[in-house]
């Protein structure tokens, strides 16, 4: 190779790769790097623009088995490597097996360069590739480029004290037993600057470790990293072609329910062969293929648990984006527009609409948040549809402020407000401002008298009540889900083997909490309520039917149908006055 552009080599990756560099294949051959897999172009295409903008490049890659991140991010660092002295580059493993071949692939890069670039090597080892004179006397006259890449094993590199890395690769994190211990160290050695690069890439291992927490902190925003994910429906080899027209007729044939939905999205006959062929190599562990090889984020991850909510019927919901997205001005007592804020918004207030907002409440500190889910009550076509989001950490007297202001915003909303713990601090703040709560009505068998409560307490008897409502609405089709915070939420609620503990695998249930005291309350308001099942969807009917069974009065939800403390009551509207 002689008309190699070695201007265009520094600028241009894509060019380098397919100049420079060479892969071994799965069938032995060596190729030079240039027809790259849709799953590596959607790496390169984020860290280029980046890498474009002069933005520090942080990246977090969720992947199924053998799609190529590896390759690419290992080519990413060898380019900036080579083509910018000074430059180290740090990769972290999760075993000797793994590190071994990644540095036998950076070797195998240098190993093929074309002469023309190939730079000076000081030397080679198990776990370094040096860029720099080997000759001691020359060296301080031609250094080389002082360039290094270390590939190292997780737990069994310390790095030197003082050190810093402008590149750094973690691979298959999730795999990592002791990676909360170690990522921590190593961050703080790379410098905020442009042209450093933090990446982790990993395929997924359950949720109770390190990787899963971070990837759920980049998917909320919570994170520097941009979350990458792609399925292994676009790698083009993982297909394998029919022996028969017959065969293709057998495989449509018996398609069961993953396959049916698999078809629905495009998936060819071809397609589906290969994934039965690597589920039989799995012993027939379709839960296992699914985590290896997800076709969608939600099922790479195991759980340990039963889900509570149907997977089948969450699949099917599409998590709309919102219309408008902002922040509650507690001091000026409106909404106002955000792109970054913690509200958000699928529907404004509409004349005559009434809303229920369930609220759960947490101390506002460390990883404990709070949420707010505002539902338009939407019978008789059903029972209602989430408008609105509100999720962040708060503490609880802010809290209650903030319910009001937003109860208010739509047409003075009934608030249900958790009240356990925290959520005490919470009703009583947002009474001071408020009016209209959702109060369960029940019989005091020693005082022989219906008392009222305000607000919803979750305990051992109304924890079920919330679970199995919101199940029964979700089932039927009576409540709208627009947020994909919720539903990844939902997806990971969990009843805890042999036992009635409800759990999230993800270490956060806000939203879904909120959203089922929204449902459940809502539902309570009439209690009279039933399900007619037409062939559209079931529509919520009030037959005309007294609360009684027999001679027994049963006892029934009482709501607020007005202020309570009569309209000359002078409410405290303004936080100045506290």
């Amino acid at each position: 190779m002689t008309d190699i552009d070695v201007t265009r080599l520094v600028m241009d990756f894509e060019y380098y790769c397919a100049t420079c560099l060479k892969i071994r294949t799965k069938d032995r051959r060596v190729i030079p790097f240039s027809h790259w897999y849709p799953s590596q172009w959607l790496i390169w295409k984020s860290i280029r623009r980046d890498w474009a903008a002069g933005r520090p490049i942080r990246k977090i890659i969720l992947k199924p088995r053998q799609t190529g991140a590896s390759t690419l991010t290992e080519a990413f660092l060898f380019w900036t490597v080579h083509t910018c002295p000074n430059t180290h580059a740090l990769v972290l493993s999760m075993d000797n097996d793994s590190t071994r071949y990644i540095f036998d692939m950076a070797r195998n890069f240098y190993e093929n360069l074309p002469e023309a670039v190939k730079p000076m090597k000081r030397y080679s080892n198990r776990r370094e590739l040096v860029f720099e004179n080997p000759d001691e006397k020359s060296r301080s006259r031609n250094p080389g480029l002082r360039s290094r890449i270390e590939v190292q094993t997780a737990g069994k590199y310390v790095p030197p004290r003082g050190a810093s890395f402008n590149l750094v690769h973690f691979s298959e994190v999730a795999f990592w037993p002791n990676a909360t211990d170690i990522v921590p160290a190593i961050i703080p050695m790379v410098p905020d600057l442009p042209g450093t690069a933090i990446i982790y890439e990993s395929t997924a291992n359950g949720v109770d470790n390190f990787f899963y927490n971070e990837w759920v902190a980049a998917r909320n925003g919570d994170s520097l990293f941009d979350p990458i994910f792609f399925p292994w429906t676009i790698i083009p080899e993982y297909s394998l072609p029919l022996d028969s027209e017959e065969e293709r007729e057998e495989i449509l044939s018996t398609l069961d329910e993953d396959e049916e939905q698999l078809r629905q999205q495009g998936l060819t006959v071809e397609q589906l062969k290969w994934r039965r062929h690597k589920i039989d190599a799995m012993h027939g562990d379709s839960d296992l293929f699914k985590q290896e090889y997800p076709a969608t984020e939600q099922e790479c991850w195991m759980f340990s648990g039963e889900p509570i909510f149907s997977r089948k019927i969450l699949k099917q919901i599409k998590p709309q984006p919102p219309i408008w997205r902002g922040d509650i001005d507690v001091l000026n007592e409106r909404l106002v527009p955000n792109d970054d804020g913690l509200l958000l918004v699928w529907g404004h207030p509409e004349p005559e609409a009434q809303y229920t907002i369930g609220v759960d409440t947490s101390s506002g500190t460390g990883a404990d948040y709070s949420c707010m889910q505002v539902l338009k009550r939407t019978w008789p076509q059903g029972l209602g549809d989430q408008v609105a989001e509100w999720h962040g950490k708060v503490d609880p007297v802010a809290l209650g402020q903030l319910a009001v202001i937003l109860a208010r915003h739509y047409n003075d909303a009934m608030l249900s407000i958790e009240i356990n713990n925290h959520g005490l601090t919470t009703q009583s703040e947002a009474q001071r401002h408020y009016w209209h709560f959702y109060r369960w009505q029940y019989f005091d068998r020693v005082g022989r008298t219906y008392t009222q409560k305000i607000g919803w307490e979750t305990n051992i008897s109304t924890k079920p009540l919330l679970i199995d409502r919101t199940i029964a609405c979700l089932r039927s089709g009576l409540i709208g889900i627009r947020s994909e915070h919720l539903l990844r939420e939902m997806w990971l609620y969990v009843r805890v083997p042999g036992t009635m503990t409800y759990t999230a695998e993800s270490g956060h249930d806000d939203r879904v909490c909120a959203f089922m005291i929204a449902v459940v309350t809502s539902f309570i308001e009439d209690p009279d309520a039933s399900f007619v099942y037409t062939e559209e969807r079931p529509v919520l009917v009030k037959p005309p039917t007294s609360n009684r069974l027999g001679n027994v009065i049963l006892p029934a939800p009482f709501i607020d149908g007005g202020d309570p403390r009569g309209r000359h009551h002078q409410e405290t509207k303004s936080w100045l006055v506290l």
